[in-house]
């Protein structure tokens, strides 16, 4: 902090104004003002010096944000890390609370979220899901506002903040999408309150969506023994014939060649755009994962795309762009409940090993000179026409008799 010098005073001065009194009054804070610039960097100076501490030292897996702690340790060393950490605060004048204190045990709570141990050793997997609290207090506050139907700006602000955080601790980036008709309501509706079909459906797939128990899953350094698949996936949009894709999937000995006219009352869905190739790019992942279920379960997926939009769309989670949007729900739920991670990564058209599969279809030299099987496929359109609250369901019907393991 250094030394005290009364030339600064002024500096960590705090004006309110009293509406009783109808004058400013004045006070000298003898601390750091939170809000002021640079606020936030200095509180977490201490426990950034105190962790480095903690696991220098001690060697002991240990984490703090601002004045809450977390460590791991093994059941065999029976509390050894505790009874150290215990004691580090207390020679550095810092004692930490008895009644905070946590038994140590095989799942605890930290920052909202749920850590389970219990596999760690045996499975190499450590898992996370949100606080059973905090899914109840989100999911309570979604029945509200449907229940009362009325949801004002500040109400879908907050919903926000809450789901956000929540949905955090869920699989992947699943439930980044769907948010339009909130975000209408808190920017763009202005007095209205009602709750319209769009906010409705929403809130009941956010309520869905927390009801289903996904779990994050770490995966610890070691020889991973989950599938590794590799896919391209490409679209055409012109005037010589109707739009076509073509998703091209490596998985072992598994060699697959999905090709597949958009159908018309899709492109007469999407004609209002200018432009519409983005979603025909994204409907080649729709199309393979919902066709294909199977083949992505528990898997690390190497996805190639040269469609910036659709790309962006696909790593961030959400797009802003309606349609867009509804895709990339169904492709982050459908990837939840498989359990499967993707890395999404551009590649050049001309790269592109899905390029002239997706223009010619079977006639591709390609895809014969390197044995892909082909298969002709129907793109589905229920993942942009069903209304948000069908989703789950929709999903969860895809997946029955799929075999994703035990998490």
């Amino acid at each position: 902090m250094g030394s005290y010098d009364p030339t600064e005073n002024h500096l960590n001065i705090v004006a309110v104004w009293s509406q009783q009194e109808q004058i400013f009054l004045f006070q000298e804070v003898w601390g750091q003002v939170f809000g002021k610039s640079g606020a936030v960097i200095n509180f977490h100076r201490p426990q950034r010096l105190l962790v480095a501490i903690a696991r220098r030292w001690l060697t002991t897996l240990f984490s703090m944000y601002f004045d809450d702690a977390c460590f791991q340790d093994l059941s065999n060393a029976k509390g050894r890390a505790q009874r150290q950490i215990n004691g580090m605060f207390r020679m550095i004048g810092m004692p930490l609370q008895k009644e905070k204190r946590v038994d140590l045990g095989e799942s605890n709570d930290f920052m909202g979220l749920t850590h389970h141990m219990s596999r760690a050793i045996s499975k190499n997997e450590i898992t996370f899901s949100p606080k059973h609290l905090l899914v109840q207090k989100a999911q309570a506050a979604l029945l509200a506002r449907i229940e009362e139907k009325s949801c004002t700006a500040a109400q879908a602000s907050k919903l926000r903040g809450i789901l956000g955080f929540t949905l955090t601790g869920l699989y992947g980036k699943v439930g980044r999408a769907g948010q339009h008709a909130l975000l209408r309501r808190q920017y763009w509706d202005g007095p209205n309150t009602g709750v319209d079909s769009a906010l409705q459906q929403a809130l009941r797939f956010y309520h869905d969506l927390l009801a289903m128990n996904l779990r994050r899953c770490f995966r610890l350094a070691a020889p991973s023994v989950r599938r590794r698949v590799v896919v391209a996936s490409d679209g055409r949009l012109d005037e010589s014939k109707p739009a076509s894709i073509a998703t091209l999937i490596c998985t072992g000995d598994v060699r697959l060649a999905l090709i597949a006219d958009i159908p018309q009352t899709l492109q007469e869905a999407w004609a209002h755009r200018v432009q519409f190739i983005d979603l025909v790019e994204q409907s080649a992942v729709v199309m393979a994962l919902t066709l294909f279920p199977s083949l992505f379960a528990r898997s690390d997926i190497l996805w190639f795309i040269d469609n910036s939009v659709a790309l962006a769309g696909l790593a961030k989670g959400a797009n802003g762009g309606l349609e867009m949007d509804k895709g990339c729900a169904v492709i982050h739920l459908l990837l939840a409940h498989l359990q499967a991670d993707a890395w999404w990564e551009y590649v050049e058209s001309e790269a592109n090993w899905s390029y002239g599969a997706s223009r010619t279809g079977n006639l591709d030299k390609w895809v014969h000179d390197n044995k892909f099987e082909v298969i002709r496929c129907e793109v589905p359109q229920w993942p942009w026409a069903a209304e948000a609250a069908e989703r789950t369901r929709r999903v969860q019907e895809i997946l029955q008799g799929v075999s994703v393991g035990e998490m």
